[in-house]
């Protein structure tokens, strides 16, 4: 699991920069230049981040940088209507850290819906499913080939989509294989009982028949 979310970890880290360059202080005196204040633009950034974190259920895999983030979002939306100096270093602060945030929180989400993804695939396999359910396993093959591609191409949203449908659907498979499976033992349980049925009877009218006959002789 740990290699999992390793090497997650270092394609996720590849696709996402941070850049968080500081600024020198304003002259004493002088107005701060347009670079070093806060601005509806950076504010817009942040909360784009923060919502995109929490569509995506990202706080919860990584806690720690959200919540420091948090603080200094706060801290900048407390000064922003009368220091925005102050606001432009919080967000400045903030934003590396919402990165941090997806970075981690995607690589430990993905890590985490891949492995549900091969533990399902493992429990079809064992119920034969590729061949007893074979359209609704390929379908859930189909999604775990989506979802692989999705990852090279940095599309994580999509990624963790499509481990959830392939964990579905593998799941879905192999019910449906241990059902038809049941299904078919259950019929051949009856046919058997049914030729056993009438094996006895054949073999009660053969012993009649040898009776009738013993006694007419």
């Amino acid at each position: 699991m740990k290699h999992a979310i390793g090497a997650v970890s270092i394609l996720l880290a590849a696709s996402l920069i941070v850049s968080c360059a500081g600024a020198p202080k304003p002259a004493k005196g002088n107005t701060p230049p347009p670079e070093q204040t806060a601005s509806d633009d950076q504010m817009r950034q942040a909360k784009d981040k923060r919502d995109y974190i929490k569509q995506n259920g990202l706080d919860a895999y990584a806690p720690e940088p959200y919540a420091q983030a948090e603080e200094h979002f706060a801290a900048a939306e407390a000064a922003y209507g009368s220091d925005k100096t102050a606001a432009h270093a919080r967000l400045a602060s903030a934003m590396p850290l919402y990165e941090k945030t997806i970075q981690d929180g995607f690589a430990k989400k993905i890590a985490e819906k891949k492995k549900a993804a091969d533990t399902a695939r493992a429990r079809a396999d064992a119920e034969k499913a590729k061949v007893a359910a074979k359209d609704e396993y390929a379908a859930a093959d189909a999604s775990y080939n989506d979802a692989k591609k999705a990852f090279t191409e940095s599309r994580y949203p999509e990624t963790v989509t499509g481990y959830e449908k392939a964990t579905t659907g593998f799941d879905a498979s192999a019910k449906t294989a241990a059902e038809r499976r049941e299904a078919a033992s259950a019929a051949m349980k009856e046919a058997d009982e049914t030729i056993k049925s009438t094996d006895d009877r054949i073999n009660a009218i053969d012993t009649e028949m040898k009776t009738t006959d013993g006694g007419a002789q």
